[in-house]
Order: structure tokens, then C-alpha cells, then sequence
């Protein structure tokens, strides 16, 4: 298996440090981790090189497919990173991984996303665009419940290695023609492309997206560990809401202390 994330120079750093402590942790040892590294947004910092080497992460340079005003971008690079025989996840980097999963999914899978952020007008033209179908069953939506359309979260993505490029391109290639569409409103652009763009992606190559347990991409800006369980992934988005439940905050200070370059690096950037 293979897992791969963006670290970009800057504000990601640590948190892919971060992830890619916690990753060690709790997933098998074999597991391959990549950081994709958005190389002309400059060099990462010589503690960040060292606590990637110390926890066997390597290190994949890519380019932004798409606009520079859309720095997510990266993500669409990084999923094709994942090409191979098995199974590969891509993670969003502000994800802290909290337990270790009792097993693997072996499909393309993601979880819902809490929110629908696109009116059915608009789903309906995307799909129309690319001679598809809106379908009518979807899964609901975490906290809104909306079942408009298959709408997921892009920050955890499973996909089997051997489709992992072609879903790749198909993502961008979407992504790419739904941004310079002006019948798709800016609103439904930024910042929630990817995720509009990743169902039709899926379904252009003839791929349906299975529903992942919500604990495999925990919305922390909507849930409450204490009320929702442990998760597996956390996404806390920020520091602060990281530090605001003591499970989160024990797991960060365990994988911060997992070799001294990563304790070293965290302190550097005075995130732990």
C-alpha cells in the first residue's frame, strides 16, 4: 500500500511531518509514504528534509495541473502518485491519524462530505456537460443530510493502484473544464472544485465511489470526538482544533515524540 500527501513549503510542513508521524503509529510498517512536493513553491526546510528521512517518507516533486490561484491543486498531482499493483490512499495533510484501521478498503472510496455546496442546477449541468446522468440515489451528506448528488470529501481518497492514474487525469481533466465553464458559478469554484469535480471524474472512467465510515475522514469542524467515537483520521484543518479535545492532543504529543528529528522539526516550527 501506498500513501501519499502534499507537503508544501511553509504552513504544511509540519503538519505533513505531523501525519507522517502518526501514520507510522497506527498503519502497518510496510505501508510505502510519499510526500508530494510542490516544488516551485520554493524548498522545504532542512529539519522538515530530516524528519521525512527518519520516517522513511519520499519525497515526489509535482506541479499544480491546475490554476495557481487554486493551490489545491496539488492534491490532483499527488493522487496519480498512487499508481501501482494495490491499494493506495492520498490525505489531505491537516489529518492526524488516531487509531489503527482493523482493515484496508480495497475500492475507490471516500467519505461523504458534511455539506453540499452546490445547488442541483448545478449538478445537473456538470453532469450534463460530460453526457452523463445525475443519478438519482446518493449518499447523504454528514451533517446536512443532502442527497442531491454523490458529493465526498477529497481530503481521504482510497483508490486501487491500477486505476489510481487514469482516475488521476479524468479528475483533472473535470476539474480543469468545470473551472472555465462560465455557466458553473464562481462560488461552486472556490474552494470546493475537487470536490465537485471528483464524482464526475469517477463516473467518466466508469467508476462508482463506495462510502467510507465517517471515521476514516472525521469532520472535526463538525463533530465532537467525545460525542462520535475515536476516529481513525482526524481532520482537525487547524492547530487550535487540534488542541481543543485531549485524544487529539495525546496522539499529536505521542507522534512527536516518535524520533528525535520529528521533535526536533515540530519544535522548530513551534507547532507541538
Amino acid at each position: 500500500m501506498r500513501i501519499c500527501f502534499v507537503c508544501q513549503s511553509g504552513v504544511l510542513e509540519p503538519k505533513a511531518i505531523l501525519l507522517a508521524a502518526s501514520l507510522r503509529l497506527y498503519f502497518p510498517e510496510n505501508v510505502e509514504l510519499i510526500a508530494a512536493h510542490p516544488a516551485l513553491t520554493g524548498p522545504l526546510q532542512t529539519e522538515t528534509l530530516k524528519a521525512l528521512a527518519a520516517l522513511d517518507v519520499g519525497k515526489i516533486p509535482v506541479r499544480n495541473p491546475l490554476r495557481p490561484d487554486y493551490p489545491i491543486g496539488h492534491k490532483f498531482a499527488a493522487l496519480m502518485l498512487l499508481d501501482g499493483p494495490d491499494c493506495g490512499i492520498f490525505i489531505d495533510t491537516d489529518v492526524l491519524v488516531m487509531t489503527a484501521p482493523q482493515s484496508l478498503p480495497d475500492s475507490l472510496a471516500a467519505v461523504p462530505a458534511s455539506f453540499n455546496h452546490h445547488a442541483k442546477p448545478v449538478w445537473e449541468h456538470v453532469y450534463n456537460r460530460f453526457g452523463l446522468t445525475l443519478p438519482l440515489a446518493s449518499p447523504p451528506t454528514l451533517v446536512s443530510r443532502d442527497r442531491t448528488a454523490p458529493y465526498f470529501n477529497s481530503g481521504v481518497i482510497v483508490v486501487p493502484g491500477p486505476v489510481a492514474k487514469r482516475l488521476a487525469a479524468s479528475w483533472i481533466d473535470t476539474a480543469m473544464q468545470i473551472d472555465g465553464d462560465p455557466q458553473v458559478p464562481d462560488r461552486s469554484k472556490r474552494p470546493n472544485l475537487s470536490q465537485l469535480a471528483l464524482p464526475v471524474a469517477a463516473a467518466r472512467v466508469g467508476l462508482g465511489i463506495e462510502v467510507l465510515d465517517p471515521r476514516w475522514n472525521f469532520p472535526a469542524w463538525s463533530w465532537r470526538i467525545a460525542q462520535e467515537g475515536v476516529p481513525i483520521l482526524f481532520h482537525y484543518q487547524t492547530m487550535e482544533r487540534l488542541r481543543e479535545e485531549e485524544p487529539s492532543l495525546r496522539v499529536a504529543m505521542q507522534a512527536a515524540e516518535i524520533h528525535p528529528s520529528v521533535r526536533d522539526a515540530l519544535a522548530a516550527f513551534s507547532y507541538i
